[in-house]
């Protein structure tokens, strides 16, 4: 059933090319293109405990020990959509949507316990004791930054001489601290600190970092990869991956891993030599998620099938063999929407609380 449906999908996109006047785009030249349908899918994953939690863009969150067993949850009573990231400190979660609204989760309650529509929201991250969410006000960069269980204390700064382009802006962990690459220049907050320092030579280009020990890694929106160890003051250009854009960058603490969209999801030991996993062009990987046994990458198809659902998500032991359990979390949410009757029509849509 799902084959013939994805089949009927497919052809019925193939018209609606035609008549917009559109060339679908070959394997041969994969590329990021705005879709005509929308499904729900999941944007981003978290670890606490032992436990992985993902979270859907319509705001359902799904969580697993492992993969086998899940249990599923909506944030909002209400219809809210646009969901964009999630993270966790011990038991506490946060999850952010694209209209400036943040909720936390503690002992199994969710809480909006932020709103600001003034604000466009677009990734958070956490270190030992600190969220940093990363956004756009008026085109500007725009962070909102808070210590754990302590809500009361949120500090929300614009940087005006910052723009915030179409290509996204993805805060990262170094050493303990937050690096945020913006092309040639970077922003970064040190350990312990809570000034932000803009350093002004850094012509590596916008992207993501990760860190292994000394070794210090960045790949670019297009798929650059650079190198440098901690003592170091020069970057290295090592190699380039074939990709669409990428969307997330981790040490796994096995290896480093790439996501990105046109079927990309790429893995190195080392940092210098990749290989490559092989899933769907169609596939857009969004986030990674590591910690405790397993590794999880998470995304979207680019049509969801007969219950409106395009969620991706493959299951990784050491980040180089996968396991594509993407059915099984579908039927998942759809059980949940069809008990709970969330079956509406979600796309695009923002409630209010």
């Amino acid at each position: 059933m799902l084959k013939i449906n994805d089949t009927i999908n497919k052809f019925y996109l193939f018209i609606i090319f035609v008549l917009l006047g559109i060339t679908p785009v070959s394997s041969s030249e994969c590329r990021d293109i705005t879709k005509l349908i929308v499904g729900e899918y999941i944007v981003d994953v978290a670890y606490s405990n032992g436990e992985y939690y993902m979270l859907s863009n319509h705001g359902h969150l799904l969580s697993t020990e492992s993969g086998e067993s899940w249990r599923v949850e909506a944030i909002s009573d209400v219809r809210v959509s646009n969901f964009k990231g999630i993270a966790s400190i011990n038991n506490e979660l946060i999850a952010i949507n694209s209209f400036g609204r943040i909720y936390q989760r503690l002992n199994g309650i969710w809480t909006l316990i932020y709103k600001d529509g003034s604000i466009r929201l677009n990734k958070i991250i956490s270190n030992n004791s600190k969220y940093i969410i990363v956004g756009a006000q008026r085109g500007k960069l725009h962070v909102i930054e808070f210590e754990t269980l302590n809500v009361n204390q949120v500090t929300s700064h614009t940087f005006n001489e910052i723009n915030a382009g179409p290509l996204p802006i993805t805060p990262s962990v170094v050493n303990n601290g937050f690096y945020i690459s913006l092309g040639e220049k970077m922003l970064r907050q040190e350990q312990a600190s809570s000034e932000w320092v803009m350093d002004d030579k850094f012509p590596i280009g916008l992207g993501i970092f990760a860190q292994h020990r000394e070794m210090m890694a960045l790949v670019t929106v297009s798929g650059n990869i650079s190198i440098k160890k901690s003592h170091i003051d020069q970057w290295e250009i090592i190699s380039n991956i074939s990709a669409g854009s990428v969307h997330d960058f981790i040490w796994s603490g096995k290896n480093y891993v790439i996501a990105g969209s046109c079927g990309t999801l790429s893995y190195s030991d080392d940092g210098i030599s990749w290989g490559n996993v092989a899933i769907k062009e169609t596939t857009t990987m969004k986030a990674l998620g590591s910690g405790g046994n397993y590794l999880f990458a998470v995304g979207e198809d680019s049509l969801p099938d007969e219950d409106g659902i395009s969620a991706v998500v493959l299951v990784s032991t050491n980040g180089k063999t996968w396991k594509d359990i993407s059915l099984l979390v579908r039927g998942v949410l759809e059980d949940f929407r069809s008990t709970t009757g969330r079956n509406e029509n979600r796309r695009g849509s923002e409630g209010v609380n």
